[in-house]
């Protein structure tokens, strides 16, 4: 740039200054280097009111950066949810009858009740309530239409709407549901279940009992992972662990 230029830019530099422009700003608007325009303005003095304006400008862009910053961050997390929903769908992978069968010996060990002869599990989630069904229906022979079915429910929700969608649901006739539990609600109760918590129950102790021998057979082993080996200490044989008990993939 000759010196001729540089005078000319270097007094367009020091109006736009004057005028309450930060140095960055000058800088892009003459495409010249930052520290050109130090030079040439350092003299120059702002106002208070200039420096209150571009400092909040400043902040206001830093919050710009913030938020823009916060959405990344929260689309990330979320792509990253996905990625991992779906590695563990895959690993998963279709399940065979017995595979069926274990699983729902292990939901009735964390969700099922333990009082003799009430075969009932109760969740808020459809998909545990549904399977569940279903595993009575295929490993025990009981239908759905054999079940009955009671709502939990917070005070405000429509149990109507609640107790059909239920049925249609899990495919248990509304006839066989009792009553709803409707729970009064507090000043400080915060529900995120419209549809409520669904009870699912049939009573048999010779059922219940069978149900607990399994429970037994499930989870009467010791089993020490160690790295990526597993040592078993069972009390079921070894036949049962490797799937040699009668139960065919299907």
């Amino acid at each position: 740039m000759s010196g001729r230029a540089l005078v000319v830019e270097s007094g367009r530099a020091r109006e736009m200054r004057e005028a309450g422009m930060s140095v960055k700003e000058i800088a892009g608007h003459l495409g010249v280097a930052r520290s050109s325009v130090s030079v040439w303005c350092r003299d120059v003095a702002l106002t208070p009111d200039q420096v209150e304006i571009l400092l909040a400008r400043k902040r206001s862009a830093g919050m710009r950066g913030s938020l823009r910053a916060a959405a990344n961050k929260k689309a990330e997390a979320q792509a990253r949810r996905q990625r991992l929903l779906e590695t563990g769908h895959a690993e998963v992978g279709p399940l065979s009858r017995r595979d069926r069968f274990v699983a729902g010996v292990a939901l009735f060990v964390a969700e099922g009740d333990k009082r003799d002869g009430d075969v009932a599990l109760s969740n808020s989630d459809p998909r545990l309530i549904r399977f569940f069904v279903a595993w009575l229906a295929e490993f025990c022979d009981v239908p759905a239409t054999d079940l009955r079915a009671q709502l939990y429910l917070h005070e405000g929700y429509d149990a109507v709407q609640a107790g059909q969608y239920w049925s249609k649901m899990t495919g248990i006739p509304q006839a066989r549901f009792r009553a709803p539990y409707v729970v009064p609600r507090g000043p400080q109760t915060k529900s995120r279940t419209p549809y409520g918590v669904l009870s699912v129950r049939m009573y048999s102790r010779t059922l219940h009992r069978k149900i607990q021998g399994w429970i037994q057979g499930l989870v009467g082993s010791v089993v020490v992972f160690r790295g990526s080996s597993m040592v078993e200490q069972s009390t079921v044989t070894k036949a049962a662990l490797a799937g040699n008990d009668g139960w065919k993939s299907g």
